[in-house]
């Protein structure tokens, strides 16, 4: 008889248990509970008002944002770098070896380059060479246009002189001093004096363009000489072989 008492107290546990864990499961619970609340005074729920909240001004701030993680960092075993030459020639000298530490910059090995050397060495006299023919030119040259417009002066004095003399021997021929012929000398005098002039300032515009035009041609030359020297001295460099990147 205790037996059936207490497996029907069980039993009646088992179905309350059931039956409130359903309720909660639908959401029927929570009326529930609180109109058994309801049935017992006490202490009331305290609902929110204005007062119960603290209001501070906004503020402009920045928001950071910080990532945790865990984790293991480990060497890339195997890792290489490629490293070549930029040009083709025996290897002259190799500094490292497989296994040795270096650091970017530090010269691995080195390419023959004798030839370069030379090549570099000669486009160097070269460029001497044109410098001096570059020098020559811009001495040269004004002293030759110079030397024709002193030319030049000279034959406006004579013509100058000439024109006085006709004007002279012209009056003297009306006085009767003087013969057709003098008067005739001296025009003619005068006439080869301004054709001489003439040819004179043909020459000198000729000799300031000539100039001008052996000038360029030369600063040509000149620059041709400096990049022939820029490229041999690059190719050089590309026969030191150095490390990118410490490793």
């Amino acid at each position: 008889m205790r037996a059936f008492r207490k497996f029907l107290r069980f039993a009646i546990i088992i179905i309350c248990v059931g039956f409130i864990a359903l309720m909660a499961r639908e959401g029927k619970l929570s009326p529930v509970w609180k109109n058994i609340q309801g049935l017992f005074p006490g202490k009331k729920e305290h609902k929110l008002t204005f007062k119960d909240y603290e209001f501070k001004p906004v503020k402009r701030k920045d928001i950071f944002q910080k990532v945790l993680a865990t984790g293991t960092v480990t060497l890339k075993t195997g890792a290489e770098v490629k490293i070549g030459a930029r040009i083709s020639g025996q290897l002259e000298k190799l500094m490292v070896k497989i296994g040795d530490l270096v650091k970017a910059g530090d010269i691995i090995a080195t390419i023959e380059h004798e030839d370069l050397l030379a090549r570099v060495a000669q486009f160097t006299a070269d460029l001497k060479a044109e410098d001096a023919r570059l020098a020559k030119i811009r001495q040269e040259g004004p002293l030759e246009i110079n030397k024709l417009k002193a030319a030049l002066e000279e034959l406006n004095v004579q013509i100058s002189l000439a024109e006085k003399m006709l004007s002279r021997n012209q009056a003297l021929k009306k006085r009767g001093f003087v013969s057709e012929a003098v008067v005739d000398k001296a025009n003619e005098r005068l006439m080869v004096l301004n054709a001489q002039i003439k040819l004179a300032e043909e020459e000198i515009k000729l000799e300031e363009a000539r100039s001008q035009n052996d000038l360029r041609l030369q600063n040509a030359k000149v620059e041709k000489a400096l990049a022939n020297i820029l490229e041999e001295e690059t190719q050089l460099s590309y026969s030191t072989i150095t490390a990118p990147i410490d490793g």
